[in-house]
């Protein structure tokens, strides 16, 4: 279900992109940059789990530090590309900043 819903953002996205909205990615400034940050960081906090899982792999010193890498890898790919999107879709000084849900919509009109 996740990955279908990722797909229809990143589908949805590209057709509402625009090129020009890629000129201000430092609006906020680096405070920006450091509150989103943590969004970033605690989604990726679960894969610490996966190396409870070492007593049911093959060859788990091999295999675990793969998969760790691996889909640490795959959901920082889905992120940039997620966010190249999202970026695309509207203007940064254009979304209203009462709801981030109201944004969300207003992105898709």
């Amino acid at each position: 279900m996740n990955v279908c819903n990722i797909a229809l953002i990143f589908f949805a996205g590209t057709y509402f992109m625009e090129w020009k909205n890629f000129g201000n990615f430092f609006k906020k400034g680096f405070n920006g940059i450091l509150f989103g940050c943590p969004v970033a960081y605690f989604a990726t906090v679960g894969f610490d789990s996966a190396a409870c899982y070492t007593k049911e792999t093959k060859d788990a010193n091999k295999n675990v530090p793969l998969a760790i890498v691996s889909s640490l890898l795959c959901a920082a790919f889905t992120y940039i590309l997620l966010s190249l999107v999202l970026t695309g879709m509207a203007d940064i000084s254009e979304i209203p900043n009462e709801d981030i849900l109201q944004g969300i919509a207003w992105s898709f009109q």
